[in-house]
Formats: structure tokens, sequence, C-alpha cells
């Protein structure tokens, strides 16, 4: 009876469905089929690229398709694992003769063809390796085989070339032209291309035999003129490489008759041998590697450990330590990728002690430190590597990388420059470089280097992506955007560049295309917690912190070893203000994370934001003391000294900081802002221009020195600054609102109106935004439209509560005083953000002072730390205590008003000086005087919202 089937040689499994029932058949002649559920199928090929669809066949012919691409499949991994230098010697050899077998099958062997003939090799593929090997072993087939390969590259890479500058529009989306390429590789229309440039100058046999002579697949997608579009490209440069060389290379080979002796003996053996379903000793090994691969995985790590232990004792039985280590290994690199780091140590040790000079055991071990933060075991690791294998491009990556992350970047750079001279075809010694020039903030080589890297290795997802990345830094985000969207379409397997993409669009501020590019990431990628933590990350950008909690939760609990999810989760738990949950989950990920210094200044930053400013200082201190490397540990350090107005610490903190990490925009940026809290403005402005200068990438040196100007009242500097910082990053609302906010400052109204209703046009998500625009409003005495603007918004995060702040000091000015304190006193009770419950406290503070209930007035800010005291909250604490005739706390509450108060705050300390401590005639009517004081409070709040 007919059937349809699913076929695919990865999985040696079938899949036969008819109107009635579902059943797998396996690769094996003796097993019978077995019924599984519809679902079961799915789950099984669903992500498998080698399927091929039959309908209308008999059983028979399913299963002798099965056996062939299984063959195809199996002979496929074998020129990998023998391509693979990082497999023992006598590992790969063993590969080379079992893929004799597979070579001298006629069919099997042009389908294998078809596969590695079609785009040019990986990096570090070992293609001359292989060759030696195949000499010692006297093996004909895998010889021609492998020196083919090599011999023709040259050919495939101006055919893969060729093939890459075919027109999309010719196909249509990156879908049907991912389907039509695995068509041509199917067909073998690359191999063939490829075998015509050897024998001759004319490539045009290619097209006749599509046309005349096409497989049943090409049929279905019948496209002559992608095909005449490719060739036209291909013909061009394959006779200018003939005419550069003269001559095609020869073609390693051996007598013919000697190869076909080789197969007839080798073939039927091994072939008859596989039909039996008997294994090689590899083979088996494997599939008990992947058994406990899948355990480490799904975090079973006492049976994994009991059957690595039985494997690597059967192997050294078997007297192949190479293949044991070879376990051992796969085994630790599993545990690292779930960050089970102790058994991971503990196999890459027993690894070692199996093959002592094995380079991938020792580079391991070195690089399960380095991803524990325990850098010193990591270097002596790599060092060691290094020196008993000095030409391993392995190792020497491993030792650049781990200067890296130590921060040690000038070594780091050497390293990688040392690997990319002794191995200019290693693509991670490239992209590494690359990538230590964009820790060290220099962008433009970074830049050159990544374009170095992707011309020279089209093929590789990671120049791609590293590129776009770079392009981000830079805040150049439509080129990222391009960047990633090319990687995308040539490398759609990759989930790197679907996640780089949509992180991208969330810089740009274009939330709702990074929420369905990440949702799209999630979907194809379900196994990835960078795209579900980008997911909920990018959920928090947008305010919608219930969802951003489930998606870090449904993370949290499908990756329990991701401390990326679990340190998602204790953010969002701070962002909305729920500090004991967010110390809860920090604590967490700090004990079974030990290594993240994320973790660590998370928790340091949630004591912070709770005003336990002892227990922050302490958490930094010791995250300063594991993470020696971290320069946002040192930053948390300082910004805690400044939050305690130990300012002089806070200053020495961040030159440490500068010092140590002159690559960290982020430490001049502190630096700078510091000088600004001290009032020591002309220091802060030099500080933010040195910033500029050096990263001209950075909005927040920017708009750092566009605020520095406008607290020095240098309002026309200001506007300018803060217009150059709109134009370079159109995608920042900081700046936005900082140029709305200073036209406010200069008293223009209108134009202030204008720039806030263009940043809520741009960016509706934000908060400060609507909170800016609805304190113009109100200064315009608009007050029904600033409520409107302000909304309704249950209060969640701290940008929410100041904008009830707000509210508040609108009903006010509106004189509902009874419903402005009733709002001022539920945040002074409720808001758990510190630096915003004080802006309630001084708005109910005013609100007394309206109502001239001088005692309340004191009582309100009695048991408020003279530090977190506001400039307008001192003044107002002033004129409580002068209309109580307390002249001495009146006059020390004077004298204690910084010298770097505004134009206005000192206008308002002055007049009640004048009137209720020197009895001087009033300057102000009493209803202009309370404008002024309503407007002083109001800019403060807006102030500091802008600042942070």
């Amino acid at each position: 009876m007919p059937v349809n089937a699913l076929v695919s040689g990865t999985l040696e499994l079938a899949a036969l469905m008819d109107e009635s029932s579902c059943q797998l058949l396996s690769d094996n002649a003796d097993d019978q089929a077995r019924d599984v559920p519809v679902h079961e199928v799915w789950r099984l090929f669903r992500n498998i690229g080698d399927v091929v669809v039959l309908t209308d066949v008999e059983r028979p012919d399913v299963r002798a398709t099965l056996a062939r691409e299984s063959d195809v499949a199996q002979a496929v991994r074998l020129v990998l694992n023998s391509l693979d230098r990082g497999l023992p010697v006598g590992v790969r050899q063993m590969n080379i003769e079992a893929l004799a077998a597979f070579l001298g099958e006629g069919e099997t062997c042009g389908r294998v063809r078809g596969v590695f003939f079609c785009q040019p090799l990986a990096d570090g593929a070992d293609v001359e390796g292989a060759i030696e090997y195949c000499r010692e072993l006297n093996c004909g087939e895998c010889l021609a085989f492998f020196g083919d390969m090599l011999s023709y590259q040259d050919i495939i890479k101006i055919a893969w070339q060729a093939w890459l500058e075919v027109p999309d529009d010719l196909f249509g989306d990156a879908e049907e032209r991912q389907r039509f390429l695995a068509t041509m590789i199917r067909g073998k229309r690359f191999w063939h291309a490829c075998r015509e440039c050897k024998s001759s100058p004319s490539v045009g046999k290619v097209l006749l035999a599509y046309r005349l002579e096409p497989s049943p697949e090409e049929r279905s997608l019948h496209r002559p003129d992608v095909i005449t579009h490719w060739v036209g490209l291909l013909q061009p440069r394959h006779k200018d490489r003939l005419s550069a060389e003269g001559e095609a290379p020869a073609v390693i080979d051996e007598p013919r008759s000697k190869r076909k002796k080789e197969r007839d003996a080798k073939h039927a053996h091994r072939l008859q041998s596989r039909r039996r379903g008997i294994h090689s000793d590899y083979e088996a090994a494997t599939a008990r590697v992947e058994r406990i691969q899948k355990l480490v995985r799904a975090g079973k790590l006492a049976p994994a450990e009991k059957y690595i232990t039985d494997l690597v004792q059967d192997q050294l039985g078997q007297g192949v330590p190479e293949m044991a280590c070879k376990s051992l290994c796969s085994a630790a690199a599993t545990a690292v990728e779930i960050c089970a780091f102790d058994i991971a140590i503990r196999w890459y040790r027993q690894a070692k002690e199996v093959c002592p000079e094995d380079v991938v055991a020792k580079s391991g071990l070195a690089e399960t430190f380095r991803a524990m933060g325990r850098f010193d075991e990591a270097l002596t690791a790599c060092q060691e590597a290094c020196k008993h294998h000095p030409e391993d491009v392995v190792a020497k990556n491993a030792l650049a990388e781990t200067f890296r992350s130590m921060g040690r970047f000038d070594e780091a750079l050497t390293a990688y420059q040392d690997a990319c001279k002794h191995h200019p075809e290693d693509v991670v010694a490239k992209t590494g470089l690359a990538e230590t020039f964009r820790s060290m903030g220099r962008f433009e080589e970074a830049l050159s280097a990544y374009q170095d890297a992707c011309k020279h290795h089209p093929e590789s997802v990671f120049a791609k992506t590293g590129l776009a990345e770079t392009f981000r830094s830079m805040g150049r985000f439509d080129e990222a955007l391009t960047a990633y969207q090319d990687a995308c379409k040539q490398h759609p397997e990759s989930v790197v560049a679907k996640t780089g993409l949509a992180e991208t669009f969330r810089s740009m501020g274009r939330f709702e295309e990074a929420l369905s590019a990440y949702q799209d990431a999630c979907k194809r990628h379900p196994e990835s917690v960078v795209a579900k933590s980008g997911l909920a990350e990018t959920f928090r950008s947008m305010g919608r912190f219930d969802e951003a909690l489930s998606a870090y939760q449904d993370a949290c609990k499908h990756h329990p070893e991701s401390v990326v999810a679990k340190n998602g989760l204790a953010e969002t738990f701070r962002s909305m203000g729920r500090f004991d949950e967010a110390l809860s989950a920090y604590q967490d990920a700090c004990k079974r994370h030990p290594e993240s210094v994320v973790a660590k200044n998370g928790l340091a930053e949630t004591f912070r934001s709770m005003g336990r400013f002892d227990e922050a200082l302490s958490a930094y201190q010791d995250a300063c003391k594991r993470h020696p490397e971290s320069v946002v540990a040192k930053s948390g350090l300082a910004e805690t000294f400044r939050s305690m107005g130990r300012f002089d610490e806070a200053l020495t903190a961040y030159q440490d900081a500068c010092k140590h990490h002159p690559e960290s925009v982020v430490a001049k940026n502190g630096l700078a802002e510091t000088f600004r809290s001290m009032g020591r403005f002309e220091e802060a402005l030099t500080a933010y221009q040195d910033a500029c200068k050096h990263h001209p990438e950075d909005v927040v040196a920017k708009t750092g020195l566009a605020e520095t100007f406008r607290s020095m009242g240098r309002f026309e500097e200001a506007l300018t600054a803060y217009q150059d910082a709109c134009k370079r990053h159109p995608e920042s609302v900081v700046a936005k609102n900082g140029l709305a906010e200073t036209y406010r400052s200069m008293g223009q109204f209108e134009e202030a109106l204008t720039a806030y209703q263009y940043a809520r046009e741009q960016h509706p998500e934000d908060v400060v935004a609507k909170t800016g625009l609805a304190s113009v409003l109100a200064r315009l005495e608009r007050f029904e439209e600033a409520k409107n603007a302000l909304g309704g918004r249950k209060a969640v995060s701290q940008s929410d509560w100041i904008a009830k702040h707000v509210y508040g000091m609108i009903e006010l000015k509106c004189g509902n005083t009874a419903e402005a304190k009733a709002i001022f006193s539920e945040g002074a009770d409720k808001c758990p953000f510190r630096e915003s419950k004080a802006y309630f406290r001084t708005g109910l503070t005013l609100a007394n002072v309206m109502r001239q209930e001088w005692r309340e007035v004191q009582a309100v800010l009695s048991d408020v730390p003279d530090r977190e005291l506001s400039t307008p909250a001192r003044v107002l604490l002033f004129e409580g205590y002068a209309a109580q005739d307390l002249q001495t706390e009146a006059m020390e509450t004077f004298l204690q008003l910084p010298s770097t108060m505004s134009d206005l705050e000192s206008a308002v300390a002055n007049e009640i000086k004048s009137v209720r401590i020197d009895n001087k005639p009033k300057q102000y009517a009493a209803s202009r005087l309370f404008e002024m004081e309503w407007q002083m409070v109001l800019d403060d709040t807006m102030n500091k919202q802008l600042a942070a």
C-alpha cells in the first residue's frame, strides 16, 4: 500500500504516514516500524536540514531511500571528523578508514562531493592533515577526495562569491533563496560548475545540463533565469583566474586501478557490516557521549558522571586514550554550557590525566576557569597550553581572550596579533582581535578588523555579527541594522544574528520591531535563553513590567543554569520598586553563580536603591576585590559614595576607575558628573569635553556636557549641545528631553512644549517625556491638558512615581490643596524609591507652607537625613523655622544652603531671609512667592529626573 514519508539521514529515521497512522522506521534492516503520535514526528524532524519528502511510494522504496540518505549523512559526519584538527590523531585516522567505504559507492560519493564542494571550507578545516593521514593509511578513495577538496578551493570560492551576488529580487524572499540553494546542492550543480571550470574555460555546460537534465527536485523549482545569472557572474571570474594562473593546479590523485582495488575490497566489507547494524567503536562511543550530553543539559549530573566514568574505562580498556580524552572534553564543554563548572573542571582534569599533551583539554580547562571569573587560574592554564603547544591557535586564542576578560587589553591585543600572524587563516583570532579593539573603545580599528575578517571569511557569521555590533557600539544604528539584516539573510540559522538585530531595534527605541524580532527568535530558537531574556528586557524597556516579569520567570524556569535570566528577573523587581524580591533574587544569583560580577553589582545597586548605603558600599567593595577587572563595580562604588554625599571619596574612586580603565566612557562620565554634583562646573565641563573627544559615539557624554552648560546658566551653549546630540543620536529620548527642558529653563515655554510633544510622539513609552510635557503645560496654566498628559497609569517604576508627584504639584497649583496633600502623603508613605520619596516629602512640605502649617513643615522633614535634603526642601525648612521665630535653627539652615543654588532658589531664600529674619519690606507678594516656590520644587524634580 503506497504511503507518504519523511526521510532524514541525519536522524537515520523515516516517518511513514497514511490516512490512519503514523510510524517511525529506523535504518536497521531488522527493525520494524513503530507507531508514534504525529507531534512526535514534528518534534524530531522540525529543525533537521536534510529531510526528503516522498509521496505515494511503496515501503521498500522508503527503506532504500533511508539507507541511501543515512549513508550520505554518515559520510558527511566522517568527513567533518577527518578534517577536525581538534580530534586526536587516532580518531581522525579511524574516521578516514570508515569513510573509504562510502566514497567507493558512486552515488554516495557524488552526494558528499555535492555537500562539500559547494562553498568554501570552514575556518580551521585541516585538509592538509587529512591528506597526510590518507597517505599513511594508503587510502586511495579518501586521498582523491581530500586532494580534490584542496585543489578546488579557489574555484569553489569564485562560484560561491558569484552565488552570493545573485540579486535577492530573483527569489522573492530569503526562505525561497535558501530552498533553491538546498536544491542546487542536492542536484550537485555547484560541484558540476567547479568540475567544468577545472576542465574548460567555459561553464556553459552547467546551464545546458540544468535545462536538459534537471533533477526531480529541480523540476519543482525550475529557474533557468537564476542559473543563467549565476553562470554569467561566474564565467568572467573563471576566465580571469585562468589568465592569471596560466593553467589549472594539479589534482592529487592515485592510479585508478589501485583506487578501484581498494574500493572493491573495503566498500563491500564496510557497507555490508553497516547494513547489519553493526556500528564501529567510534560510532558507539559517539552515541554514548551524546546520551551523556543530554543528561548534563537536563541537569542530571549524577547519572551523567556514572556513564562518563563507564565510557572512559571502556575506552582505556580498548587502548584508545585519545577517544577517552575526547569523550571527557565533550562532556565537560556541555557542563560549562549549563554553568556546572565544578564537574566541568573535574572532567577536564581527568582528560589531562588521560592525555597529558591534549591541547583541547588544557584550553577547555582554561576557558572554564575564565567563565567562572577565576582569571589567574585561567591564565596559568592558558600559559601552560601555549608553552607545550606553541603552534596551536586554540591555545593562543584562549590566552588572548583571558587577557581581554581581565581587562588587560594591551596584552590581549598582543596575543591576538600573534595568533593572527602565525595563523592568518584563523577567523577566531581575527574576530578576537577586532573585539579587543572594540572593548578598548578603539572603534575605527575594530571596524577595520571586522571588515577584514568578513572579506577573507565571508562564511563566518561571527565576523558579520561582530561588524554589526561594532556599528551599534558607535551609535551608527542604520549601518548596524543593515549588517545584522545581512547576517540574518546569509545565516538564517544564527540566533546571534537574530538577537543582535532585535537588540539594535531596541537601542534605536523601535520597541515594537524589537519585540517582533525577539518573538521570532524565540519561536525559531526555543532553546535560546538570550532570545528569551532579550524579549523580557524589551518588555521592561517599554514599561510593561508584568510581561517582563513573566518572560524572565519563563526563562529562569526553562534555563535554570542561566545567570543572565536570574539577573534580569532581579533587575525587573528592582525597576518595579519590589526591592525585597530583587534582593532575594540577586542573593540567589550570587549564591548559585559566585563567578558573576553582574549579580554582585546588581545586589549592591539594590542596596543603594533602598538607601542601605553601608551594605551597598560593602557589596561594591567585595565586587571590586573579587573582580578587579570590572569597571562597573568600581563605578558603582564611586556612585555609592556620591549618593552618600561623600564627594571626595567618590572623586577618588572615579579617578581610580579612569586610571585603570582609560577606555571606559562610563568612568569618565561618572567623574564629570561628580564634579557637577560638587558645583565644580568648570572641571565637570572639561571632563565631559574630554569624554566627548575620546568617545564621539557616546550620547551620555554629549547630554552630560549639555546639562552642565544648563547647570551653569549657559543656556545658549546648552541648547547647541543638546541640538547636536539630537542630530547625531536621533534614537536618544534623553537628548530630546534635555533639549525641551533647556527651552523650559530659558522661559521659552512654547518651544519647550513643541520639543516635548515631539519626544512623546517619537517615544510614546517614555514617562520622562510625558512628565516634562505635563510640567510645561502646567507652567502655561493649561492644567487639564497637563493632567490628561499624565494619564491615570498605575505607579510602578520610578518614573511613574515622579509622574504622580507632578500630578500632585498640578493639583496644588490649581488650589486643590487637600487632593495634593493626599497624593504627596501617599507617595511619602508608599513610594519604594528613596529618591522619589523625597520629592513627595518636599511637595507635602510646600503644601504645608501654602497653608502656613509651620509645625507640619518641620515635622515632615525632621526624620530625613541631612544628606538627603534637596535644596528646595532646605529653603522651605528655613522658611518654616523663620515663620516660627526659631532664629537659631533658621540661620543654621540658611547657612547650610549650597553655593550651587539656582537663581530661582537664591531669590526665594533671600526673600524669606529679608522679610522674616531681617524684617525688611516684601519684594514679592505672597502669591508670587508661592508661585516661585512651586516653580522651584517642580524644576528640582524635573532636573533630577532628567539627570537620572
